[in-house]
């Protein structure tokens, strides 16, 4: 089959398996840098979570649960 005799329901799940390994990677590189050693790129990290929160509900509580836990270990740390 050809990609231009696609259905529009497999174009459809193909945009949304896309997407969903685009929001794997932008999390995984956020969740990366919260270990930085550099506060600017931690803060980018948490940026980048709360926005890929925004954009995915289907994430949303992982990330908020991640984002918590954070905070209390460096709440611990200092």
């Amino acid at each position: 089959m050809s990609a231009s005799a696609t259905s529009p329901s497999t174009k459809t799940a193909l945009a949304c398996v896309t997407r969903q390994g685009q929001d794997t990677g932008r999390y995984a590189k956020a969740v990366e840098q919260l270990g930085s050693a550099r506060g600017e790129v931690r803060l980018g990290g948490i940026y980048a979570l709360q926005r890929l929160a925004q954009d995915s509900g289907r994430d949303r509580p992982t990330i908020v649960h991640v984002l918590a836990a954070y905070a209390r270990t460096r709440w611990r740390r200092t």
